[in-house]
Parts: structure tokens; sequence; C-alpha cells
């Protein structure tokens, strides 16, 4: 049941971003880059840092370190945390070489919107947003570990990953495609190598 669910999401979130490419991309980014005032910008520019997968890279990983012989449910769940958000990373980044999308920049200053494949200089890196791929891999791992609060933290996942679209860091098809990439990180690593230890860990504290 959950991976026909995994597969319908992914056919309608990749088309969502096909037609938005098409559709949609560049009139918003020349919209946003033309009307969006300094405030604003301001104020997306600081919800945009939280998408920098250091953030939780580097706390998860020390956390790890200090409990994995002491505290194995914490260690666990530093290592869910730390791995969704390098596993997203990683496939971020691949892609991002390959398809070489040129970014919002390249078209305000010099026309250019598309692809032009295997690239490594950072404007050429626009597909998929990796800071939308942490936000969303970091905040549905943490919805799954707090269920209790996991509408708020999909919403702050969302609102992360809207923000590169907002200061026309990357298109909103990249957003969206990178949101697909962090969620499906977490929900996969989660059913395939975490439930179980969580369930586990549960049982042997009762």
């Amino acid at each position: 049941m959950l991976n026909k669910f995994i597969i319908i999401l992914c056919i309608a979130v990749l088309i969502t971003a096909a037609v938005s490419f098409v559709f949609i991309d560049l009139p918003l980014a020349v919209w946003l880059h033309t009307n969006r005032s300094d405030p604003v910008k301001s104020i997306f520019e600081t919800i945009t840092f939280f998408g920098r997968s250091e953030l939780y890279l580097i706390p998860t990983a020390v956390f790890f370190i200090i409990f994995r012989k002491s505290r194995q449910k914490s260690a666990q769940k530093s290592l869910f945390m730390f791995s969704t958000v390098a596993a997203s990373g990683i496939l971020v980044d691949i892609i991002k070489v390959i398809a070489g999308r040129f970014r919002p920049v390249l078209y305000f200053n010099r026309g250019l919107f598309g692809f032009d494949f295997f690239h490594i200089d950072s404007d050429y890196l626009s597909f998929p947003s990796g800071h939308s791929a942490t936000a969303m891999s970091i905040m549905v791992a943490l919805g799954k570990l707090f269920p209790e609060f996991r509408y708020l933290f999909y919403a702050t996942g969302v609102i992360i990953a809207l923000s590169r679209a907002v200061i026309t860091a990357h298109y909103l098809s990249d957003v969206i495609t990178g949101a697909l990439i962090g969620v499906l990180t977490s929900v996969l690593l989660y059913n395939r190598f975490f439930k179980e230890r969580f369930l586990n860990s549960n049982r042997s504290i009762e």
C-alpha cells in the first residue's frame, strides 16, 4: 500500500514540476525578481538559511557519537536524521551536476533558461534545490520521530523550501523536485532501516 502511494506521489509531483517548468518557472521568477520588496527578500533570506544541510548534519553526527553507547534510542534518532539529510544531499548533488540547469540569475543577467548538462559551477546547479531537499528531509524525519508535531514540521519544511523560489535562488520546479527527494529519502529510510529499530527500542523500555 505504501509503495503504491509513493509511486502515485512521485508521478503527481513530477508532473507538477514539469508543468511548472513549461508554464510557471520563468514568469514567476521574473515577477518575483521585479516586484519583490526588500523587506520580503530579507525575511525569506533569513528563512532560507535553515535549509543549509550543515545545520543538521553536524549536530546529529555529534549527538550520535556522544549517545551511541549510553543512550541507544537517542543515538538512533540522531543517526536517522543525519542519514536522511546526507542521503538526500548526495542524491541532489549528483542530479545537479548531470542536469546543469541554469539558475534564475543567469536568465536575469544573460537570458539563459533551461539545461546545459554536466556542470559543476554553482550557477548551473539549479535543479533540484538542495535547500528544499534538506528542509523536507529533516522535517519529515522529525515528523516521524515526533508525530504529535508532524504538521508543524511539514509546514516549516514547505516554507523553507518555498523561500528558495521567493529569493529567486531557484525556479519553482527546482523546489518541487528537491522537496520530493527530501520526502522520499526520509520515508524510505525510515521504513527500510529505522522503523523496526525504534519499535524494538520502545519495547525494551517497556
